[in-house]
């Protein structure tokens, strides 16, 4: 569920909400390299991800893996709706300065727009992470897919790994991303 709180909107009925952070992360191990798994900088896009980026952080507990983390903080113009959003002025990110070699995982709830998202992969190769991969439970895409596409051509971004859980279109799935 995107809110657990919905867990209660519905009274006597039972309600598992599951989790696809195991799933998400055998997949994404099983596809990389032991060099590319041995630095790795979980990311938050928001304050909002946090929790969600701990989990995959703690997730890696091996003296093995050199762990960092890093989150970014959105500032907003709350004096302007533009298409029923307030617009992101700046993502400001607080962590290591430096990521060179890092892998980078930024995990988030949904991508819509993907506007977050460009931004935060523009700021995090600023800092040079060498791979950057974005773990997402929705996959919405709903300004269309052509910037993803752009934005993975011009190296980006390495790949998305998501739920089934939101209509994924079938030639969206056979991306190289």
């Amino acid at each position: 569920a995107h809110d657990p709180g919905v867990e209660h909107a519905v009274h006597n009925i039972e309600f598992d909400n599951f989790f696809a952070t195991n799933v998400v992360l055998e997949d994404f191990i099983n596809n990389l390299s032991t060099e590319q798994l041995e630095n790795l900088v979980f990311v938050a896009p928001d304050g909002g991800a946090i929790g969600r980026t701990n989990v995959y952080l703690n997730s890696f507990n091996s003296p093995y893996v050199n762990r960092d983390a890093g989150n970014f903080y959105k500032k907003r113009d709350y004096n302007n709706l533009v298409d029923g959003k307030y617009p992101v002025i700046e993502h400001q990110y607080i962590g290591n300065a430096k990521l060179d070699g890092y892998t980078a995982l930024v995990s988030d709830d949904m991508i819509s727009s993907g506007g977050s998202m460009f931004d935060v992969m523009e700021e995090l190769k600023k800092r040079n992470a060498k791979k950057i991969y974005l773990f997402v439970t929705y996959a919405l895409f709903a300004n269309g897919i052509d910037k993803f596409d752009e934005y993975y051509e011009k190296g980006m971004f390495d790949g998305i790994y998501t739920t089934n859980l939101s209509y994924i279109p079938e030639e969206y799935k056979q991306k190289p991303w």
